[in-house]
C-alpha cells in the first residue's frame, strides 16, 4: 500500500492545526485507513477522546502490533509522539506507510525540524488565522520554506 501523506503545519501557535488535522482524519477514516500522528503535543488525542500513548515504541520493538494502534471510534488510528522519536525510529514510518492509506501528520509550526516529513509528503497544508499576526507570520514560515529549498506554491493554505 502506497500512503497519501498530508503535513498540517501553522502560520503561528494556536490557529487550529489539530482541530484541522482530527477532523480531516476523521473524514479520511471514512473512506480508508487512516492514522493522525500529532507530533507536538497530545490535543488530538483529547479531542478524541483517547488517551496518551506512547505506542510507538511498541512499533519499534514489535511491528506486527502495527494492527493495534488506538483508535477513535470513526476508525482513526492515533498516535502522538514526539518528533524526534518518530525521525529516529525510520523503521515505524515505513511500517506505518505500508499499513495506511492515509497519514496526517500535526506538526504545528516546527518548520525546520520537520524537513523529512516534507520530503515524503504529499501535500503540504498551512493552518492561517484573518489577523496581522497569523499573516506576518506566514511570510516568515514562506521565508524558512524557500531557505529549505521547498517550492512554496506547492503549499495549500487553509
Amino acid at each position: 500500500m502506497s500512503s497519501r501523506i498530508i503535513s498540517i503545519v501553522s502560520s503561528k501557535g494556536g490557529v487550529g492545526t489539530t482541530f484541522f488535522s482530527v477532523n480531516l482524519g476523521v473524514c479520511f477514516a471514512r473512506t480508508g485507513k487512516t492514522i493522525l500522528i500529532d507530533l507536538h503535543s497530545n490535543s488530538a488525542g483529547i479531542m478524541l477522546n483517547l488517551p496518551e500513548n506512547d505506542f510507538v515504541d511498541n512499533l519499534i520493538k514489535s511491528p506486527a502490533l502495527v494492527n493495534l494502534v488506538p483508535s477513535h471510534k470513526s476508525g482513526l488510528s492515533y498516535l502522538n509522539v514526539p518528533l524526534e522519536k518518530l525521525m529516529s525510529a525510520g523503521e515505524v514510518l515505513n511500517l506505518l506507510q505500508s499499513n495506511y492509506e492515509y497519514i496526517i501528520f500535526d506538526i504545528g509550526d516546527n518548520i525546520k525540524e520537520s524537513v523529512k516529513l516534507f520530503d515524503i509528503s504529499n501535500l503540504i497544508v498551512m493552518i492561517v488565522n484573518p489577523d496581522l499576526v497569523s499573516i506576518k507570520s506566514v511570510q516568515s514560515k514562506l521565508e524558512e520554506f524557500s531557505k529549505l529549498h521547498y517550492n512554496i506554491d506547492s503549499i495549500k493554505f487553509v
